[in-house]
């Protein structure tokens, strides 16, 4: 499982056991505007919750970007 975490605790799933036994799961263009409020602040420490389900395989995360842009 994959989620994006707001400053407030607000959760955003990216995904959820996608990608199955795949190498290299990229996710990119991802509007989850939707799974937060209209009042959430972008300013804060946003986090990236990330738990590895799979048997006998590890992951390593190499990089992570998220990108918040205004519609105002």
């Amino acid at each position: 499982m994959i989620q994006v975490i707001s400053p407030a605790g607000q959760t955003a799933t990216l995904s959820n056991r996608a990608g199955g036994a795949a190498s290299n799961f990229v996710a990119t263009g991802l509007d989850i505007s939707a799974s937060f409020t209209s009042t959430t602040a972008p300013s804060g420490q946003w986090r990236l919750f990330v738990q590895d389900l799979a048997k006998k395989r590890t992951g390593t995360i190499t990089s992570f970007a998220l990108h918040i842009t205004s519609s105002n």
